[in-house]
C-alpha cells in the first residue's frame, strides 16, 4: 500500500517502481496461475503481459526499466516462438521513446524467432512491423532482411518502398535501386487498390522530402488509378486520402474538387450503413479545411443513413462516430442524443460479442463515453447479461466493453462484478482489471487504487491491476 499523502511527483516515482516490480515478477509466475493454458502457452502469455508493462514504461520515459522488461521478454520468448508480435511491439515502443539501440536489439530477437518459424508457417503478419522498427532504429541491413522475407509481393513492395524513401531522404545511393525494386513488384500486381495506395504514400513521403514536383506526379498517377478501383467503398476512401494530401499541401481548389468527388462516390455505396463512417471522416476533413457548410451537409447525410441502415451493429458504430464528431465541434446535446440512439440500436442485437465490438473503437475516447447516461448504461448492462454465448470467448468482448464503461462512470464495484463473470483465459479478465485500475487511479488517486489491488485474489490479477494503476497515474499527471 502507498504511504499516505504522497505528492504528484512521489506518486509517479512509486508508480514507476511498481511497474518495475511487476516486470520482474511476471517471468516468475508459476504455471498454476494460468489454468486455462497448457504449459507450452504460458510463456506467450507472460510476454504479452511484459508488452503491457513496456507500453506504460515507454510513456514514463523509463529507459532502464523498459530495457529490463524487453530483456525479460526476449528470454521468455525463447521458449515460445509465437511471442513474435509482442516482442515487435516492445521494440516499437523502445524506438518511439528514442531508445534506438534497445529497440533494435528487441526487434532482432523477434526477427530471429521469425527465421526459426519460417518453414512452419507464414510470418507476413509480423515482418512489416519488424522491418519498420529496425529501419527507424538505424539497422538498414536487418530491415532489408526482414522486408525480403515477406512472402506476399504487395506487402514486400510496401516494405521496400518505405525503406527506399527513408534512405532517399538520407542521400543513400541504394535508395533508388530499392524504389525501382518495389515499383517493379507493384507493377506486376493485379490489384489497383494496392497500386493507388502505394503512389499516395509515395507522394506524401516525397513532399516531406521537399521533392514537390515528383510528389505531384505520383499523386496525379494515384488519381488516375483511383478511377479504376472496382470497389466503390475503397475508391471513396482513396479519394479522401488524396484530398487530405491536397489540403496539407495547400492546394485548396484541388482539395475541394477531390473531396466533392469523394462525397459523390460515397453516395454510390450500396449499403446506407456502410456510408456513415466515410461520411464522418470526410466531414472532419472538410471542417479542418474550413469548408464548414459542406461538412455540415455531409453530417446531415450521415445521420439520415444511420436511420436507414438495417444492421444494428452498423447503426451503433455509425451513431457513435457521428456523436464523437459532434462532441469535437462542441455540440454536446447532439452527441448525447446520438449516444442514446446507439443504445437503442444495441438493444436490437442478437449475437454475443457484437455489443463489445460495436463499442471497441470508443473505449479509449473517455470524453465521449463520459456523456453516456447512467440510464443508458443500465440498458447496456441488461442487454449484455441477457445474451447467452455459444462459446465462452464470445461473452468476453461484451464484458470487457461493459466493465470499461462502468469504470469510466466511476461504478468500480459494478465493473469488478462484470469482470468476475469473465471465464477462461487470464488475459481476458486481466485486461478488464487493467482498465479498471487505470480509471480508478485517475478518479481516486494512486493510494486508493493500490489498496483495491491488494485485495485481488491472484498474483496475475494484481500485476494487471498495477499496470493499469501506473497507466492511470501518468494520465492523471498529464
Amino acid at each position: 500500500m502507498a504511504p499516505a499523502g504522497l505528492g504528484k511527483e512521489e506518486q509517479l516515482e512509486l508508480a514507476q517502481k511498481i511497474l518495475r516490480e511487476a516486470s520482474a515478477g511476471i517471468p516468475k509466475l508459476a504455471d498454476a496461475n494460468f489454468p486455462a493454458y497448457g504449459p507450452a502457452w504460458v510463456p506467450n502469455h507472460k510476454v504479452q503481459m511484459l508488452e503491457k508493462v513496456a507500453k506504460v514504461q515507454g510513456e514514463f520515459g523509463d529507459q532502464e526499466g523498459l530495457r529490463e522488461t524487453a530483456d525479460r521478454a526476449i528470454q521468455t520468448a525463447k521458449t515460445h516462438r509465437s511471442s513474435i508480435y509482442h516482442l515487435s511491439v516492445i521494440g516499437d515502443k523502445q524506438v518511439n521513446a528514442g531508445y534506438l539501440e534497445d529497440g533494435v536489439r528487441t526487434a532482432e530477437a523477434a526477427l530471429e524467432s521469425v527465421r526459426f518459424n519460417l518453414q512452419k508457417r507464414n510470418m507476413d503478419a509480423w515482418l512489416p512491423l519488424i522491418a519498420g522498427v529496425l529501419l527507424r532504429g538505424g539497422n538498414i541491413e536487418k530491415a532489408l532482411e526482414a522486408a525480403r522475407l515477406i512472402a506476399n509481393a504487395r506487402d514486400r513492395a510496401f516494405a521496400l518502398h518505405n525503406i527506399g524513401l527513408d534512405l532517399r531522404g538520407k542521400g543513400e545511393t541504394i535508395a533508388l535501386k530499392l524504389l525501382e525494386e518495389s515499383q517493379a513488384l507493384i507493377a506486376d500486381l493485379d490489384d489497383t487498390k494496392a497500386k493507388t495506395s502505394y503512389w499516395i504514400y509515395g507522394a506524401s513521403r516525397l513532399y516531406e522530402l521537399k521533392k514537390e514536383r515528383e510528389a505531384e506526379k505520383q499523386l496525379s498517377l494515384a488519381r488516375k488509378l483511383a478511377l479504376e478501383v472496382p470497389e466503390i467503398e475503397r475508391q471513396a476512401w482513396l479519394y479522401r486520402e488524396i484530398a487530405e494530401l491536397e489540403y496539407k499541401w495547400g492546394r485548396k481548389e484541388h482539395f475541394e474538387r477531390t473531396a466533392k468527388e469523394a462525397a459523390r462516390t460515397i453516395d454510390l455505396i450500396p449499403d446506407p450503413g456502410s456510408r456513415v463512417a466515410q461520411y464522418v471522416d470526410l466531414a472532419d476533413l472538410f471542417h479542418q479545411a474550413s469548408f464548414h457548410d459542406q461538412a455540415e451537409e455531409i453530417l446531415r447525410k450521415a445521420k439520415g443513413y444511420v436511420l436507414l441502415g438495417k444492421d444494428p451493429h452498423s447503426k451503433v458504430q455509425g451513431s457513435l462516430s457521428i456523436a464523437e464528431m459532434e462532441r469535437k465541434l462542441g455540440n454536446i446535446q447532439k452527441a448525447k442524443k446520438l449516444i442514446h440512439q446507439a443504445v437503442n440500436a444495441l438493444e436490437a442485437m442478437e449475437k454475443p460479442d457484437r455489443i463489445g465490438i460495436a463499442f471497441i473503437p470508443f473505449w479509449y475516447q473517455g470524453e465521449l463515453m463520459e456523456l453516456l447516461t447512467l440510464k443508458d448504461l443500465k440498458r447496456i448492462e441488461q442487454k449484455t447479461h441477457s445474451l447467452v454465448p455459444d462459446e465462452p470467448w464470445q461473452g468476453h468482448i461484451d464484458q470487457w466493453a461493459l466493465a470499461s464503461l462502468q469504470a469510466k462512470q466511476g461504478l468500480f464495484e459494478q465493473a469488478m462484478h462484470t469482470t468476475n463473470q469473465i471465464k477462461g483465459a487470464p488475459s481476458s479478465k486481466g485486461f478488464s482489471i487493467q482498465l479498471i485500475g487505470k480509471e480508478l487511479a485517475q478518479a481516486n488517486g494512486l493510494e486508493k487504487a493500490l489498496a483495491w489491488a491488494t485485495k485481488l485474489p491472484s498474483p496475475v490479477e494484481k500485476i494487471y491491476a498495477h499496470i493499469g494503476i501506473a497507466e492511470g497515474t501518468i494520465r492523471a499527471k498529464n
